[in-house]
């Protein structure tokens, strides 16, 4: 199974060498290939969990809670990565969007079976990045809205100056800041951070643009036992 994180769920139509030729929307589209990487890490796991739980979903839907989901999704636009063109997802993937990120935040909530009756509009709050040794500090400037949390998001650079990616994002946890918690925590190696942030509705699966935040260096952090036995050396 390949699962992708954007909203269209894609298909490729074949490989020829270095070239992938897949369909789009608005044809077949040919980009360079990539060796897939499936290290079967616990998150990977979970998603593939939630993705899972979606799809059977999606499938036990009634023949009018999906015509539901195909209206919804007429009113969804989305450009196409590859081509720049709009299009409207199909009723599935509108679906599968919001459910997984629904199950992201309540693993074991039940998945909505209509669509929202409304736009979310997310938070009034701002977050800021900054960073200790061995973490990324996130910052709010007030508590969640009810029924808000917020997306934590990390992107790995290869150094100060290199420019972050949109879709190289990783989701790195989902917080309830409360007026006696406005900080959160992120462990990470070493090394150079684009930090982000996004809000996502507990009720519907909803979630706002992704909001850029700023790089950030990662030192390494030294245990005490550490820095006791450098202290002794010397």
């Amino acid at each position: 199974m390949k699962i992708l994180t954007s909203m269209a769920i894609e298909q490729m139509a074949g490989k020829d060498g270095k070239v992938v030729a897949r369909r789009s929307k608005f044809g077949t589209v040919f980009t360079p290939y990539v060796i897939p990487t499936n290290p079967n890490t616990n998150a990977q796991e979970t998603i593939r969990g939630f993705f899972g739980r979606s799809a059977r979903a999606f499938r036990a839907l009634t023949p009018e809670q999906v015509a539901q989901w195909k209206a919804y999704a007429e009113t969804l636009e989305f450009r196409d990565p590859v081509t720049g063109k709009l299009y409207n997802p199909e009723d599935i993937n509108a679906f599968m969007q919001l459910a997984i990120k629904f199950l992201q935040v309540q693993p074991g909530g039940t998945i909505p079976v209509t669509p929202p009756a409304n736009p979310f509009l997310g938070d009034t709050i701002t977050l800021t990045a900054s960073s200790t040794p061995g973490r990324v500090v996130y910052s709010a400037s007030g508590p969640n809205a009810l029924g808000v949390r917020t997306e934590l998001l990390l992107q790995r650079l290869r150094g100060r100056n290199w420019n972050p990616q949109p879709g190289n994002y990783r989701t790195r946890g989902f917080v309830n800041f409360t007026g006696g918690s406005l900080s959160s925590e992120v462990t990470v190696t070493p090394g150079w951070y684009a930090a982000a942030y996004r809000f996502v509705s507990l009720a519907t699966g909803q979630a706002t643009d992704l909001v850029p935040i700023g790089v950030t260096q990662v030192t390494l952090a030294l245990s005490s036992e550490g820095s006791n036995a450098k202290r002794k050396a010397a």
